[in-house]
This record gives structure tokens, C-alpha cells and sequence, in this order.
């Protein structure tokens, strides 16, 4: 008869309630820097996140409900740590999935291999651009950067910087 526990782990010195809860028996989500003790939290995410993109699939909950969504549906999955923290998916795949469906999720890929797609058909940038595209597309896979306006400034420069990689390499080509 195990309940699920969560605990906030910031040091090797774990906090009286973890220790318990381990001594129960207890399955323990624990959030913080502690790698092992982190991934559990991880994964709840995952699963929620999932699960709440699989109810909504086409077109999501709407700009602005996503997170909101996925902070209900933590309470629903039993993870009441997870919802009081207000905790979003960690993942800007499917943040955004959760946000405007799969039809967001294809938009914004569209976005992000957009001047890969450029740079290749004017052979100009391409590797370069392929770096930067790469860097961008594995941030999102772990934080929903876009959430966020200094993640959001971060890839804007990024992109801009694409694009005059792009047209300067255009430009040398041309002066050629």
C-alpha cells in the first residue's frame, strides 16, 4: 500500500519527509539538482504531458491554456507537488503541442528548418546554419525556451543570425 511522495532535493543531505517516505516504502518524485532524484520528476512530466497532448491531439488547448492544461492534469495524475508548483512541460515540443496541437507543433518546426531550407537551395551559410539550427532545436527538447522572453530573445538572435549568415553569403557569391 504505497502512496507517491515528492520532495524538493537540493542537497546530498536529504530532508527528514524524503527519508520517511523512502523508510515507508513510499514511491518518491523528487525535483532538484540531484540527477537520479531529478529524473523521476522528469518523467512524471513526460507522461503528463503526453497524456495531455493525447486529449486534445489537432488542435491543443489554446494559446495561453496549455500550461494551464498540463498544471490540471497533474492533480488529476496524482502528482499534487508537480501542480503546486506550477510546473510547465519542460519541452517546448510539447508545450507548444499542448498549446495549439500537432498543427502548432508542424508550424514551428516549419519555423526552425526554415533557413536550413534557405541556406541549402542558395548553397549559402549551410553548415553554419545547420550548427545553429541544431543548437536551437536540442535546446527545446529540454526547456520551453519560447515560454519565456529571455528564451524567446535567445532564439531570435539565433534566427537573425541565420538569416545574415545567409544573405552575406549571398551577397559574396554574387560579388564573385
Amino acid at each position: 500500500n504505497s502512496r507517491l511522495s515528492v520532495a524538493t532535493v537540493t542537497s546530498v543531505t536529504a530532508d527528514e519527509e524524503l527519508v520517511e517516505a523512502v523508510a515507508a516504502g513510499d514511491t518518491v518524485l523528487a525535483t532538484g539538482p540531484l540527477y537520479g532524484k531529478y529524473y523521476d520528476a522528469r518523467m512524471a512530466i513526460n507522461e503528463t504531458a503526453l497524456k495531455t497532448i493525447a486529449d486534445r491531439p489537432v488542435f491543443g488547448y489554446g494559446a495561453g491554456d496549455g500550461t494551464a492544461a498540463l498544471i490540471e492534469r497533474y492533480g488529476v495524475e496524482g502528482y499534487q507537488s508537480l501542480k503546486e508548483q506550477h510546473l510547465n512541460a519542460h519541452n517546448q515540443y510539447a508545450e507548444t503541442a499542448i498549446a495549439v496541437g500537432v498543427v502548432g507543433l508542424l508550424v514551428l518546426l516549419w519555423w526552425l528548418a526554415m533557413p536550413l531550407f534557405v541556406a541549402w537551395r542558395r548553397k549559402a551559410g549551410l553548415w553554419k546554419v545547420l550548427v545553429l539550427t541544431v543548437i536551437v532545436m536540442f535546446s527545446l527538447l529540454f526547456e520551453s525556451i519560447l515560454e519565456r522572453q529571455m528564451g524567446a530573445q535567445f532564439v531570435g538572435l539565433l534566427y537573425a543570425i541565420m538569416i545574415l549568415i545567409i544573405s552575406s553569403s549571398c551577397r559574396c557569391a554574387a560579388n564573385r
